[in-house]
């Protein structure tokens, strides 16, 4: 294994625990599916039911979104949520719609990427995402823990009319096969397979417009947006392992994460201006420790996972004016070959090096911790009390215009372009385009408004800052605009002497915005705190997971007990439960699927970039890189060629490789209701 992989997989293990290095002989437990604290954020919108022991998902699909829309800002587009219909997907419920179909029943994918309502109310942004399919009867959902600092992966089965859509914690390493990076994952544009492709959507119209009262019809700004939350979604979980490992313990580590808090507030507060680094104290009790822990821990970089998949074009060389194929050709279309398989092992989205400008990113991602409203809040705190003022004199060079004055000032590092709206030669409004700063900063966009009683005084209309922290406020104006007075609010040494005197136990574990927010405004002197409205939430529930034991089956059989139990063995439709049931059920299972697998075991034989298809089991659950080799791979083959060697029209290897895979018979054997090998 090569260095580079090694610490590749190391980096895997880092974000999705144990899980990550399982290689099919391990055996799972309701555990490892189940958070170790906390629950996801999705929890909150399901029903009690039994008497509180279970949790029932809202349906129809639209009664759920309603409730969730009560939780976020009404203005925003899609009231927040971004919405696309994918009818050739690559998910595991993509042959739901059988016979043909697919664009009758596409697979529903919903982010939320809307801010929250207000301070008090769950920060959903980036944090969940639901998909529904509609004849799988399933609802998925992946939704954000703050308590455990990851993404959590739930199931609502019986999502139907008249179904009972109990909710539970999903297999959790069946989950990651796909989303290797323990978080969403999205294609990269330009989203070819979803609503957003003409064709599609035309498809998808002639077959059922309704689709759920979604607002599904809109261009590729919707998947765009899709595209960016599952972005920002997967630096969340990494954000909050470094802040818990990378800072190190005891007090110099909840010093250090005191001042990853107090950057980032900075940032937030900002409108996203990165704040200097260059502090002394930043230097003393942030930068020195927490690079020297990096360095000891991850001394090759920290990997970042990757969640963007490869875009897929379904029709991929079909002219414009072509018909959309059907029958055998669309099942063809519907094909995920090797190259656009979510199976496919990826690499590492980028490696972040260890230096101050990952301190910065990771500043970054923790200021995305908090919401417009609670920014807003804690800037209502922050202006409402007394604060030091610097006045920057500027030099100007006024031009006159129909109506306004064009102003281009210069002086002390800062340069001012900006435009004044006059009335009887008197300031009434206008805005800055363009303030810099001697620290690099560019502000732009800064509205300006005239104040009551002050003559050729301006207020600046907005909360950014520089990167010291200063904001701002007013703009004052000779009579002949020659000189302008700009003022620099220095409010934010409130913000870290609140910082300062939070609770130091509140500093451990994952950065948690119900526990921080509220400390910083008791901090700041706010006596009514923002009380988020969290609802009565069922206990966590996982189903058992199979009970595997390769010693109750013939020796033929273990092998596939141990490589293909831990995602097969289910009593749910996707992925085929091939292996439930006892022994003789395995058997006619296998011989009922034999030619996929025989077909997906071959791939192992082949150079990566001559595969059609994801060999199984998949390399991102194989990371023993000598399973090609091995005994074990060898026996599963041996035993699938028996099994096709007694076929009518017996199949070999090279036979069964040199037709589609498409057109093979397809395995889906019915769940059991007496779920898997016990």
């Amino acid at each position: 294994m090569t260095t580079r992989r090694a610490c590749w997989i190391a980096g895997l293990v880092l974000l999705l625990g144990p899980a990550a290095g399982y290689a099919g002989t391990a055996q799972p437990s309701a555990g490892d599916n189940l958070p170790a604290r906390g629950q996801a954020l999705f929890d909150q919108f399901a029903d009690s039911a039994d008497g509180g022991r279970t949790a029932r998902v809202p349906y129809p699909l639209e009664k759920l979104l309603e409730r969730i829309r009560t939780m976020l800002e009404p203005s925003g587009r899609g009231g927040g949520l971004s919405t696309v219909l994918i009818p050739l997907g690559r998910s595991l419920q993509r042959h739901a719609a059988e016979n043909g179909d697919y664009f009758r029943y596409p697979r529903v994918v919903i982010a939320v990427t809307g801010e929250a309502a207000d301070s008090t109310t769950p920060y959903l942004k980036d944090r969940l995402y639901l998909g529904f399919h509609e004849k799988a009867e399933t609802l998925e959902v992946i939704s954000y823990n703050p308590a455990a600092g990851r993404f959590e992966f739930q199931v609502a089965d019986d999502y139907r009319a008249g179904g009972t859509a109990r909710l539970r914690y999903a297999n959790r390493a069946l989950c990651l096969a796909c989303h290797q990076n323990a978080a969403p994952i999205f294609s990269r544009q330009s989203w070819d397979e979803s609503s957003a492709n003409p064709r599609i959507a035309t498809s998808l119209g002639a077959a059922a417009p309704g689709f759920y009262a979604l607002a599904w019809r809109a261009g590729v700004d919707i998947p765009n947006a899709i595209d960016d939350a599952t972005d920002r979604a997967n630096l969340l979980p990494l954000a909050a392992e470094l802040w818990r490992e990378a800072c190190g313990t005891g007090a110099a580590g909840r010093a250090c994460r005191g001042q990853l808090l107090r950057l980032a507030l900075r940032q937030r507060l900002a409108g996203g201006v990165a704040p200097s680094l260059a502090l002394p104290e930043i230097q003393d009790s942030l930068l020195k420790p927490l690079l020297a822990q990096w360095r000891s821990r991850w001394p090759e970089g920290i990997v970042v996972g990757n969640p963007d998949l490869p875009n897929r074009q379904p029709f991929a060389g079909l002219a414009p004016d072509a018909p959309t194929p059907a029958g055998a050709a669309l099942e063809r279309a519907a094909d995920i070959s090797a190259a656009f398989d979510p199976l496919a092992l990826r690499p590492p989205l980028e490696t972040w090096p260890l230096s101050a400008d990952t301190v910065s990113r990771l500043v970054a991602v923790l200021a995305s911790f908090f919401s417009d409203a609670d920014a807003a809040r804690i800037e209502t705190r922050l202006a409402s009390a007394a604060a030091s003022e610097t006045t920057i004199r500027l030099d100007c060079l006024p031009r006159q215009r129909e109506g306004r004055i064009d102003l281009d000032c210069r002086g002390e590092g800062i340069t001012l372009a900006g435009r004044v709206t006059t009335r009887a030669g008197q300031p009434a409004g206008g805005s800055i385009d363009r303030l810099g700063f001697a620290d690099g900063t560019r502000l732009h966009g800064l509205s300006l408004a005239p104040v009551p009683g002050k003559a050729h005084s301006l207020s600046i209309v907005d909360h950014r800052r520089d990167a010291l922290g200063a904001r701002p406020s007013r703009l004052e104006l000779d009579a002949d605009f020659s000189h302008a007075r700009l003022g620099l609010r220095n409010e934010l040494a409130m913000l870290d002497e609140a910082v300062a005197r939070i609770e130091p136990a509140l500093l451990e574990g994952p950065p948690q915005r119900d526990t921080l927010l509220p400390a910083v405004l008791t901090a700041l002197g706010e006596r009514t705190l923002p009380a988020t409205m969290a609802l009565p939430r069922p206990p966590p529930y996982a189903e058992p997971p199979p009970a595997l034991s390769e010693t109750r089956v013939a020796k033929t059989l273990q092998p596939f007990v141990r490589r293909c139990g831990l995602c097969h063995a289910s009593n749910e439709r996707f992925p085929p439960p091939f292996m439930a049931g006892g022994e003789t059920a395995i058997a006619e299972r296998l011989d009922g699927c034999a030619e996929r697998i025989a077909y997906r075991l071959a791939m192992w034989s082949l150079p990566a970039a001559a595969r059609a298809k994801t060999p199984m089991p998949p390399a991102a659950v194989q990371p023993d890189a000598r399973f090609a080799q091995s005994d074990e791979l060898a026996a599963m083959r041996r035993h699938v060629a028996d099994i096709l060697a007694t076929r009518t029209a017996p199949l070999t290897a090279e036979r069964l490789l040199a037709g589609d895979y498409a057109s093979l018979p397809p395995c889906r054997p019915a769940p059991i209701a007496t779920g898997a090998l016990r």
